[in-house]
């Protein structure tokens, strides 16, 4: 894990969730391709929506699939679940609505097939993300 920016926000509170948004690229590692982003593309403008939840230090989550854009991660893989790498970043980041790009999250991230989507976990390969993160509050 790199983590680029903390961000200027807060972190995510003992048992409390909130909604976060993300911009991402993932990248195949073993494949050596760019499989999937909503930086560039069809879904470009459309950030993932996650509900993110602390209990006592154990970070869960799930895409927000009512959204009216929907979510990319969960069409593509058809699972509501927060990649399990994605959440190990959590506790570090400080989330917020910023207006400028100096105060939002950003941080990369090489996902071993264990902590990643589906196909990664099926199929075990790794994947890189960068991820820019805003949550609400």
């Amino acid at each position: 894990m790199q983590i680029v920016r903390k961000g200027t926000g807060t972190y995510i509170g003992r048992n409390e969730t909130r909604q976060v948004s993300a911009r991402f690229w993932e990248y195949n590692i073993l494949g050596d391709s760019l499989q999937l982003s909503n930086v560039n593309g069809a879904y470009i403008g459309n950030p993932e929506v996650m509900n993110i939840s602390n209990n006592y230090g154990t970070f869960s989550g799930s895409y927000d699939t009512t959204s009216p854009t929907g979510s990319l991660i969960y069409n593509m893989y058809g699972n509501s679940s927060v990649i399990a790498g994605w959440l190990a970043a959590m506790p570090y980041l400080r989330l917020g609505r910023q207006s400028g790009e100096e105060g939002v999250a950003k941080v990369r991230l090489i996902v071993p097939h264990s902590q990643g989507q589906v196909h990664a976990t099926t199929n075990v390969y790794p994947c890189f993300y960068e991820l820019t993160l805003t949550g609400g509050r």
